[in-house]
């Protein structure tokens, strides 16, 4: 009987666990945009929530940035997150996630938004990226 109560709570922990996930991706993402917009800084604890969150990151970073004028500086830092988002794939927790649209489509705007040829570079650079650790479109 005791073991059963300990399965339990383990299991109910576990479910727990991966509703708060799956309902508190969008506000880690957004979380994460913030600090960095803030500080232009990329940490490492926000690089590994991001690798969970696939093309939800790249709906909170619309969200956070929606109505702003996109210049260099703010396509720089956010390119990072974007492409960390894609990092490992198989760690994006939601499937549906795993599918880039919503990221591809920011990066056509961050294109167009981007001033200098480097930045223009580094945005294609994370596009290729994306689409090489996705496979999406192929």
């Amino acid at each position: 009987m005791r073991r059963l109560g300990v399965l339990f709570v383990i299991v109910a922990a576990v479910q727990a666990y991966a509703c708060q996930t799956a309902s508190d991706a969008p506000d880690q993402g957004r979380d994460i945009v913030r600090r960095s917009l803030k500080s232009h800084l990329w940490q490492g604890f926000d690089e590994k929530v991001a690798a969970r969150l696939g093309d939800a990151m790249a709906v909170a970073i619309v969200k956070e940035v929606a109505g702003n004028s996109l210049d260099d500086l703010t396509i720089n830092t956010l390119l990072p997150i974007l492409t960390s988002s894609f990092s490992k794939p198989q760690q994006i927790e939601n499937l549906a996630s795993r599918e880039p649209r919503a990221t591809l489509f920011l990066l056509n705007a961050f294109a167009r938004a981007a001033s200098s040829d480097e930045t223009k570079k580094f945005v294609a650079d994370a596009r290729k990226e994306v689409l090489a650790n996705t496979g999406y479109g192929k």
